[in-house]
C-alpha cells in the first residue's frame, strides 16, 4: 500500500493562507476595487489588441460579456485586496519585516544579469520588499 503524500511547501502556504482568509473579515474601500477593476480592464484591452482583437471579439469568442467581465474582475480585484490586507496585517502583528539582506538575496535569485540590475533600482524596492514580507507570512503560516 502506498503512502499518502505529504503536501507540498506551496500546498501548506495555501491552505493556511485560505483558512486564514476565509476567517477574515476586511472592509475593503469600494475606491481601490474600482481601481484594480481598471487596472484589469486596462490590461485586458492591451492584450486584446496585441493579438490583433477588438475586446468584441474577445468577449464572442469567450462566450463572455462586459458586465460579466466586470464582476469576475470585481471579483478578483475584491480576493487579491482581501489577501493583500491580511497578509498585511499578519506581517504588521508579527513584526514581519524585509531587510536589506533579504532583498539582496531575492535580487541574486533572479540570475540573469539584465533582470538583476532592473531589480536593484531604488523604484523596484518597495515591490521585492512586499514579495519577501508575503513570502515570509505564508511559511509563518504553514509551519505555525
Amino acid at each position: 500500500a502506498s503512502q499518502p503524500s505529504q503536501p507540498s511547501a506551496d500546498e501548506k502556504q495555501a491552505a493556511a493562507l485560505k483558512q486564514l482568509l476565509d476567517s477574515s473579515e476586511v472592509e475593503i474601500p469600494q475606491l481601490l476595487i474600482d481601481e484594480e477593476v481598471e487596472r484589469s480592464l486596462s490590461r485586458l484591452v492591451d492584450q486584446t489588441e496585441r493579438l490583433g482583437l477588438t475586446v468584441d471579439k474577445y468577449l464572442k469568442a469567450t462566450g463572455k460579456n462586459p458586465d460579466g467581465i466586470k464582476t469576475e474582475y470585481t471579483q478578483k480585484a475584491h480576493e487579491a485586496l482581501k489577501q493583500e490586507f491580511v497578509i498585511m496585517a499578519v506581517a504588521d502583528k508579527e513584526n514581519i519585516k524585509a531587510d536589506e539582506k533579504d532583498i539582496k538575496t531575492m535580487i541574486k535569485a533572479a540570475g540573469d544579469d539584465k533582470v538583476q540590475a532592473e531589480l536593484k533600482k531604488p523604484e523596484h524596492n518597495a515591490y521585492l520588499e512586499s514579495v519577501i514580507i508575503k513570502r515570509k507570512v505564508l511559511e509563518l503560516l504553514a509551519n505555525g
